[in-house]
C-alpha cells in the first residue's frame, strides 16, 4: 500500500507567519475556541507572577524607606540579572500564544545625560504545550483532520523558544536610596517553533479497504480541504518534526522600580509591554533581579 502526503507542510501556516511579519502591522488571526482552552494555564501563571511582583514591591519599598536618610547615589553604569515571566503575545507569529512562561535574561544600563540613560535587556523564554485530548489549535499542519474526528487524541506537542532584546531610552527619578524609571524603545523578538506531529496521508480509492481493514484513523477526502471527490485520508503512525523561525520589531513601553540595597548592589523590579499589532494582544515582561553599579 503506497501513500503520499498532500497536504502542503510548511506553506500554508508558515506563510501565513511571514506575511503577517512582512505587514508589521497588519491584522491578526482571531483565538479560537481551542485557544481558549488554555487560558486557564495563563490566568495561573499570572496570579503567580502578580503575587511575585506585589512581594518584590514590598520589599523594594521597605528597602527604601530605611535609606531615607541616605544621600542620592550618582548614576552610573550598572549590569543585571533577573528572572521572571513572559507573555506570549503577538499572536500573528506564534502558534500557540496568550500565555505565561517563566523567563530569564540580564541587562545594562548606561547613563546619557544627569537622569537619562539607555537600558538594554535580553529576554530568553520556552513554552511548551501539549496538545491533549482538544486537538491542535490554529495554525498546525493537521487541525482539519482533527476538526472532522473529535474522536482522535492528539499527542502532539508544540514548542516555542524565545529570544527577545530591548534596548529603551529611559528616565530617572531618584529620592535616596528609592529610584524609579520610565521609557521605551524596540524590542526585537526571535521564536524558534517546532511541532512534533503526525502527519495525514492521502490513498487512493484502491486501497480503502485496505487502509480501514489496518484500523488507523482516516478521513474521507470528500470531508478533506482539499476538494478530491473520492480516496481517503490516513493518520500516520510515525512522528515527524516541523521546525520554523520568525523574527519580528516591534515598540516597547517600560517601567520600573530600583532600589539600592547598598551603595553598589541595586534590586530591580521591571515591567515590559511589547506591541507588534494593534489588534493582538501585546507581549508583556515581568522581571525580578539584582544588578551591580561600576
Amino acid at each position: 500500500m503506497t501513500s503520499s502526503s498532500r497536504y502542503p507542510t510548511n506553506v500554508s501556516w508558515q506563510g501565513e507567519c511571514l506575511v503577517r511579519i512582512n505587514h508589521l502591522y497588519g491584522p491578526a488571526p482571531t483565538m479560537t475556541h481551542m485557544d481558549k482552552h488554555y487560558s486557564g494555564t495563563s490566568s495561573t501563571h499570572r496570579r503567580r507572577a502578580l503575587g511575585i511582583v506585589i512581594a518584590t514591591s514590598l520589599v523594594c519599598l521597605g528597602l527604601g524607606a530605611t535609606g531615607a536618610s541616605a544621600q542620592p547615589i550618582k548614576l552610573g553604569v550598572e549590569v543585571y540579572g533577573f528572572a521572571g515571566g513572559y507573555y506570549f503575545g503577538n499572536v500573528s507569529h506564534l502558534l500557540k500564544n496568550r500565555r505565561w512562561a517563566p523567563s530569564y535574561g540580564a541587562g545594562i544600563f548606561i547613563p546619557v545625560l544627569s537622569k537619562w540613560g539607555l537600558l538594554i535587556d535580553g529576554v530568553a523564554s520556552r513554552l511548551k504545550v501539549d496538545e491533549g485530548l482538544f486537538g491542535p489549535g490554529t495554525g498546525h499542519p493537521q487541525v482539519w483532520f482533527y476538526e472532522a474526528r473529535r474522536d482522535i487524541v492528539a499527542n502532539d506537542v508544540t514548542t516555542q523558544q524565545l529570544i527577545t532584546v530591548h534596548p529603551s531610552f529611559v528616565r530617572r527619578w531618584q529620592r535616596d536610596r528609592l529610584s524609579f524609571y520610565v521609557g521605551g524603545g524596540l524590542a526585537m523578538e526571535r521564536q524558534q517553533q517546532t511541532i512534533r506531529y503526525r502527519p495525514v496521508n492521502y490513498f487512493e480509492e484502491s486501497e480503502r479497504e485496505a487502509v480501514i481493514a489496518s484500523g488507523v484513523p482516516y478521513v474521507n477526502a470528500s470531508e478533506s480541504p482539499f476538494l478530491d471527490e473520492t480516496g481517503i485520508y490516513a493518520l500516520s503512525d510515525q512522528y515527524v518534526d516541523s521546525k520554523d523561525s520568525v523574527t519580528a520589531t516591534g515598540l516597547t513601553v517600560r517601567g520600573g522600580v530600583l532600589v539600592d540595597a547598598t551603595k553598589r548592589v541595586i534590586v530591580r523590579l521591571g515591567y515590559s509591554y511589547i506591541i507588534q499589532y494593534f489588534d493582538s494582544p501585546p507581549s508583556q515582561s515581568l522581571e525580578v533581579g539584582i544588578g551591580y553599579r561600576f
